[in-house]
C-alpha cells in the first residue's frame, strides 16, 4: 500500500466500501506489480514519462516506409516472391496465414489483427 499511497493525492474521490462477494471485479490498484527498484514517481516526472513515450511513438511512426518503398522490395524477398507466385498460380496452395493484395498494392497476412507484410529488407527500419 505504501507505494500507492502518492497516487490517490493527485485525484479528488470518494471512497466506499463494497462487500466482497457484491465485487466480482477487483480494484486495478490492488493488481499493479512495482519492482523493488523501481523508484516512485511524482505527478510531474509521471507526465513527463508519458510525453517522452508519446514523443518517441511519433518519431518512430515517421521513420516507417512509405507504400512505394514497402512494395519495392517485394521482388527481392524469397519467401513473398514465394508468397505472391502461389497466389497467382491456377491453383494455389493454402497457406498459413492467407495473404492479399489492398488498391494500393500491398501485402497482408489475413490474421487478427490484419498485418502488413514487411519485407525482410526494411524489418530492421519497422521494428527498431
Amino acid at each position: 500500500m505504501a507505494r500507492w499511497a502518492h497516487v490517490p493525492s493527485d485525484y479528488s474521490f470518494v471512497l466506499e466500501y463494497i462487500k466482497g462477494s457484491s465485487n466480482k471485479v477487483p480494484g486495478a490498484l490492488s493488481r499493479q506489480p512495482l519492482l523493488a527498484h523501481e523508484p516512485l514517481q511524482s505527478s510531474d516526472e509521471r507526465m513527463e514519462s508519458i510525453v517522452s513515450s508519446a514523443a518517441n511513438s511519433l518519431e518512430k511512426a515517421r521513420n516507417l516506409p512509405g507504400k512505394g518503398e514497402l512494395k519495392a522490395p517485394y521482388v527481392e524477398d524469397e519467401q513473398i516472391t514465394k508468397e505472391i507466385a502461389n497466389m497467382n498460380s491456377q491453383r494455389p496452395q493454402f497457406s498459413e496465414p492467407e495473404y492479399f493484395f489492398d488498391e494500393d498494392g500491398i501485402l497482408w497476412a489475413q490474421t487478427k489483427p490484419l498485418r502488413r507484410v514487411v519485407p525482410d529488407a526494411l524489418l530492421s527500419r519497422v521494428l527498431d
